[in-house]
């Protein structure tokens, strides 16, 4: 009689470490967040709906974040994190200085349009009345600011641009896409956001070209005689 013979033993799988289980869980509450904060506002983010969303218990999601001050906190610290990640690609693919600087508006537009700029947009409105968010979130918010001006004040010290001067046209462009996303949350059409934003690009470089349209306090005429770059 000819014996059949065995299959070849399945390797054994791998199990997950308690580190693997407990990031994959995190990831899971904040993209649950994320989603809820972008769809349906601050309010339609409540911790239960969040573990719904998520596919878990409510002590589950407690256990990870015991708060929701601190589950709001965390979304804000990832998308610091993706900023910075971001513009450090960036500078690693683009060697000219003026392209690095002038790219820097192409990078915070494409995050913008991102759901986790959205959620942070509907966090940031929400600390107004929330003193519990407004305390916890309060270093990360800060630290985020530092990091972004120091990280900008670099990229125009390599074209020339003082703190100061860098520090207003960041803080303008700002004003303008954060403005532009709430546009977009509230049903702009994407294609005009998209024709608004080339627009004030152009704007922001044909301004550059002249400094003499900067508030007096950040300007200093060249000298008598110098020739223009």
């Amino acid at each position: 009689m000819t014996q059949t013979a065995s299959p070849p033993a399945r390797p054994p799988r791998s199990r997950r470490s308690q580190a693997e289980r407990s990031t994959e869980s995190r990831e899971r509450l904040l993209t649950a967040t994320i989603r809820l904060l972008r769809d349906g506002g601050y309010s339609a983010a409540s911790v239960k709906a969040i573990a719904a969303e998520a596919g878990m218990s409510l002590g589950s999601l407690q256990h990870h974040f015991p708060t929701k001050a601190r589950l709001m906190t965390a979304v804000v610290e990832r998308l610091a994190e993706k900023r910075l990640d971001v513009y450090r690609a960036q500078a690693e693919v683009i060697a000219d200085p003026l392209a690095r600087y002038v790219g820097s508006f192409d990078s915070t537009w494409a995050l913008v349009k991102e759901p986790e700029f959205v959620a942070v947009l509907e966090i940031l409105l929400a600390r107004r009345s929330d003193p519990e968010l407004r305390a916890e979130s309060e270093a990360a918010i800060e630290g985020n600011e530092t990091a972004m001006k120091q990280w900008v004040s670099r990229l125009a010290a390599d074209v020339g641009d003082p703190p100061a001067v860098a520090h207003f046209r960041r803080s303008l462009s700002n004003t303008f896409l954060y403005g532009l996303a709430m546009q977009l949350t509230v049903g702009m059409d994407p294609a005009e956001a998209e024709e608004l934003a080339a627009f004030w690009k152009a704007l922001i470089l044909l301004a550059g070209r002249h400094p003499e349209l900067l508030p007096p306090h950040l300007w200093t005429a060249p000298p008598a005689g110098a020739q223009e770059p």
